[in-house]
């Protein structure tokens, strides 16, 4: 059995020495050689050639050699063609003369960077965002966008956007802000997720210093700090970390989605609701995820890269379901290495989501994670609806027209209807859809007629929560069954599932626990 094992293992390193002889030889041929494509490129597109062709039909008992090639092989190879060391030059030197140790994947301190001993109003502009830059930081909450150029503005000298009187009616004409803010989104927006509260309950002072640097490059004279008031430790910890800073102030908002939604950020921080198609910038004000703040101060500080994510994994686990937070993890990462390290799955499950119950998207056990993995999700199995029909209900808040097919294929429903919802806005042909109201739902009555004019037995709604609240005042009364895209997540997690909405959209800004 074992000899049956080794053999296997082999076949699979065999495999990939294969596709190693096999670029080198291509990469001779003269056409290659004009095309200016090295072995490594070729091998690349031979990789990417297997992984779309060969890879389904290869014996599961490969894999373990293919993976060892994969990662320690390759991990190794990775660091001789940093140096550029030939095998031939390693064996001339010796082997006990290089060490390698490709275990763990760890920021080790003090290599390739140095600690800067200032205060963060003692660096310029200029310095701040070229080590921003440098180490590659960007957008953690989801949106990947480069932050350097996202804090690249002067808010003291950025004038206010035309504030739309519909969407506003409250706010005088000649509304405006009288300086310029940044704006923390600490909401841990997506239900179930728990690392950037965690973050800030154990990193306040380099969140701190992250907020600083913001401040200091885009000429922000305050910064609000947005956190969901039942966050009850991290808003302690704050409290505490904000006391010799009145620049630095915390709004606490209500325990409704989609409260960590950029434009929902501002209006509730600032009291001023952008268009669709406003930046933040139109309020005087830059938002920024509580990860990419600290990602901020790393940089600036410690000239760490950004290398790393920090995520929760959470659902069907050995163990319970209880979120596992991890700091610090290596992108490229797979999906099933996190969930080993939760733990590992639980029997058998509905699906493996690569970020949260609304935006996030299926994925697979070997999918890299990327810098904005935020979570990995494992759900329940599906209910079967055994071929019902469905109506979906397309929201700006939640899954894609796409997502949503998926689930219901999921689910076995055959969907004869779609409706999007009325607040759902496409700015342009194919981009992703806007609320124009994000968390405020006049109601969704017309979709559920049209629903039942369509004959569909159920309805699948991937609303917030105050769009689902509206559905459900309707669609049971019509006959309609209803389902959330999220509902295999949250019965997983324990949580709640989004229906009528049971809480206030209002909170006092009293710290009363």
């Amino acid at each position: 059995m074992i000899s049956e094992q080794k053999a296997a293992v082999s076949h699979g390193i065999l495999l990939i020495a294969l596709f190693s002889f096999s670029a080198f030889y291509i990469s001779e041929f003269q056409w290659v050689k004009d095309l200016s494509l090295s072995p490594l490129i070729v091998g690349i597109i031979l990789g990417m050639l297997y992984a779309n062709s060969l890879r389904n039909y290869i014996p599961e008992t490969w894999v373990p050699g293919i993976k060892f090639c994969t990662k320690q092989i390759l991990r190794t190879g990775i660091v001789l063609y940093g140096f550029r060391l030939t095998f031939q030059q390693v064996l001339a030197i010796g082997l006990p003369a290089i060490i390698i140790d490709v275990e763990g994947d760890e920021w080790e301190e003090g290599i390739l960077r140095e600690a800067v001993n200032k205060r963060p109003d003692e660096f310029t502009k200029e310095e701040i965002i070229s080590a921003i830059q440098s180490a590659g930081v960007v957008g953690m909450g989801g949106a990947g966008f480069p932050t350097g150029v996202k804090l690249n503005i002067n808010l003291e000298e950025t004038p206010m956007g035309e504030l739309d009187p519909e969407i506003n009616p409250e706010l005088p004409k000649d509304f405006k802000l009288d300086c310029g803010y940044i704006l923390v989104n600490a909401a841990e927006c997506e239900p179930g997720l728990e690392h950037n509260t965690k973050q800030i309950e154990e990193q306040s002072d380099k969140l701190i210093r992250g907020i600083k640097y913001s401040m200091e490059i885009t000429h922000a004279k305050k910064a609000i700090i947005a956190i969901k008031k039942k966050h009850h430790k991290a808003i302690k910890v704050l409290q505490k970390a904000l006391e010799n800073e009145p620049d630095i102030k915390m709004h606490l908002m209500a325990d409704i989605y989609p409260m960590g939604e950029e434009r929902a950020v501002v209006r509730e921080c600032l009291g001023v609701l952008l268009t669709t198609t406003q930046l933040p910038s139109a309020a005087r004000s830059v938002v920024i995820n509580v990860e990419t703040v600290c990602k901020i101060a790393e940089a600036v500080d410690e000239k760490k890269p950004c290398i790393s994510k920090n995520m929760t994994v959470r659902g069907k686990l050995n163990g319970g379901n209880e979120a596992h937070v991890f700091f610090d993890v290596p992108v490229g990462v797979s999906v099933g290495e996190m969930i080993e390290k939760a733990g590992g799955i639980d029997g058998k499950y509905g699906e493996i989501i690569m970020g949260g119950a609304f935006t996030g998207k299926s994925t697979t056990l070997d999918a890299p994670t990327t810098k904005t993995t935020g979570a990995i999700l494992v759900t329940v199995e599906f209910p079967d609806l055994h071929g019902a029909t469905m109506g979906i209900l397309v929201c700006a808040c939640g899954g894609s027209e796409e997502r949503m097919r998926e689930i219901a294929s999921k689910m076995n429903a055959k969907v004869v209807s779609m409706c999007k919802c009325k607040q759902a806005i496409e700015n342009k042909p194919g981009a992703p859809l806007k609320c124009l109201r994000p968390g405020n739902c006049p109601g969704q009555v017309k979709n559920n007629i049209q629903f039942k004019k369509d004959k569909c037995e159920y309805i699948l709604i991937g609303n917030c929560s105050d769009c689902s609240n509206t559905v459900m005042a309707s669609g049971p009364k019509m006959g309609l069954k209803v389902f959330h895209q999220t509902d295999h997540v949250m019965r997983t997690v324990g949580h709640p599932l989004y229906r009528s909405l049971k809480v206030s959209k209002e909170v006092s800004q009293e710290i009363d626990f």
